[in-house]
């Protein structure tokens, strides 16, 4: 070979290798940018807090897994948020992303980096038809502040003593004190339920956190779509054991390949995370599937999961996939008669029936649940949802699920070979991550150490939220055994 082929050749690779090491950037860019202006919109305009207060203890890290940049792209990221807009923007060097806050919707993030192309997503989004969603009830309309949790608003301690009170206090001071300015717990709420009562709970006050503030449950909405699947499979809209109503699966004008049997995928294998589809769900990689999903340039989440291709036979590898719980949304979308009732179909056969007031469910810029990880709630709704699943779906004198449904959903999946897993329920049937809690024990778990901890055994649940990115800086085993020590010996 010459030196000018050789050159040549060096040159030509150098463009490939650049533009390779380019895009890549820049999908990070997009990702980190996005997800900084999603996570500041929600926070301000639903959960309504500071975005001082947000910049600086939670979404001060949004941008920092970008591995190209690191801490660096959390620097050079400049925000704002429009209160009369009811928006949010975030710019990292040339890449702009947009949220949008919209009653009853919640945050939206917006398809595109460029002006244009930004302000043609929002007008999409803004002029959408938006079903007919009575305005969200104030608390005293709602909840009477006189009656008991969980009907009221009143906390009810009569089911201990005032020793063992005393103690839960005790408790819960340690868990909001921070032993390590290093590591902190970042703890910003705790509600304890026993015996289906209210008995106990605290508040990062200082952060500006109360019982009235919704938080992020991130995977926790999972548990919720498993739900919401169930009142469709009580109400005879849906055989969760058949194919799921995907559409981009089943369009008659898609190219036929015999090889693609994703049409057969059953909605039962969604929720058991055995749908074989691949999936990359790395949070720390800034340009994985996940992230790409939630906070990437996309208008459709849920044509991106349906995008995705088999890596093998359903049922015969269980893989955590939020394409998976993603496409629930969409079989909920599909099996419903209209676009009003899909909307409205969270709000009207569950959060009203439980007074989850708070409660929402944001949507892609496509219209779509964000079912994989968009529910925002407010600590004591999120313990309702609990009780509510204790109480295997029954609420008041009203049956709202099939009597087997969470038997069903704490039934560890076949493919999983830790038997950790159910229908969007994480399971403690082998005491792999609690050792020394019930085996009973089920929970929903989110991102960050978001959890609400069901144990039917012990007639207890515990709903912790906090921004705790390591593990290891908060330990809910720890705090679930002591609180059930306590109250044993209550």
């Amino acid at each position: 070979m010459t030196l000018k082929r050789i050159i040549i050749t060096l040159s030509i690779l150098s463009v490939i290798f650049s533009l390779f090491f380019f895009n890549k950037l820049e999908n990070a860019m997009m990702v980190g940018a996005g997800s900084k202006a999603k996570f500041l919109c929600s926070n301000v305009f639903i959960s309504h807090r500071t975005p001082e207060s947000v910049l600086e203890n939670e979404a001060c890290n949004a941008t920092r897994n970008i591995g190209f940049l690191g801490r660096l792209g959390d620097v050079l990221t400049i925000c704002n948020v429009d209160p009369d807009d009811q928006s949010a923007s975030c710019r990292l060097l040339w890449i702009k992303r947009k949220a949008v806050f919209q009653q009853n919707l919640g945050a939206t993030l917006l398809y595109g980096t460029a002006s244009a192309q930004i302000k043609k997503s929002e007008n999409m989004v803004r002029n959408r038809k938006i079903a007919d969603l009575n305005p969200l009830p104030s608390k005293q309309e709602s909840i009477s502040v006189t009656t008991p949790w969980p009907i009221g608003d009143q906390i009810n301690t009569n089911v201990i003593s005032d020793n063992c009170l005393n103690e839960i206090n005790l408790l819960l001071d340690k868990a909001f004190q921070e032993k390590n300015k290093k590591t902190p717990s970042r703890t910003h709420g705790i509600v304890i339920v026993y015996d289906g009562k209210l008995i106990a709970e605290r508040y990062a006050s200082d952060l500006g956190y109360s019982m009235d503030t919704p938080h992020y449950g991130w995977s926790m909405t999972k548990s919720v779509a498993s739900i919401l699947i169930g009142i469709l499979a009580k109400q005879g809209k849906l055989d969760i054991f058949a194919p799921a109503p995907i559409q981009q699966w089943r369009d008659p004008q898609a190219p036929k390949d015999p090889t693609d049997t994703r049409h057969s995928i059953t909605t039962d294998q969604l929720l058991r995370m055995s749908s074989g589809l691949e999936f990359n769900e790395d949070y720390d990689n800034p340009i994985s599937d996940v992230n790409n999903m939630l906070f990437g340039n996309l208008s459709n989440m849920v044509g991106f999961a349906a995008s995705k291709q088999m890596i093998t036979e359903p049922d015969t590898l269980w893989q955590y996939s939020t394409a998976a719980s993603t496409l629930l949304g969409a079989v909920i979308r599909n099996t419903l008669n209209s676009e009003k009732e899909y909307q409205t179909f969270a709000r009207q056969e569950l959060f009203d029936k439980l007074g989850m007031h708070s409660a929402i469910i944001e949507t892609d810029q496509s219209g779509n649940l964000g079912t994989g990880s968009y529910m925002w709630a407010s600590p004591r709704d999120w313990a309702r949802f609990g009780l509510f699943c204790l109480q295997n779906g029954r609420w008041q004198k009203e049956q709202i699920l099939p009597e087997n449904w969470m038997e069903y959903a704490t039934t560890p999946t076949a493919t999983d070979s830790m038997a950790h897993y159910g229908a969007q329920f994480w399971l403690n049937s082998r005491r792999i991550y609690y050792p020394s809690l019930p085996a009973d024990l089920y929970e929903c778990r989110g991102k960050d150490i978001q959890r609400v901890t069901i144990i039917p055994s012990q007639k207890l649940i515990v709903a912790r939220f906090g921004y705790t990115p390591n593990a290891s800086d908060w330990d809910h085993e720890g705090f679930v055994r002591e609180l059930i020590q306590i109250l044993m010996h209550s």
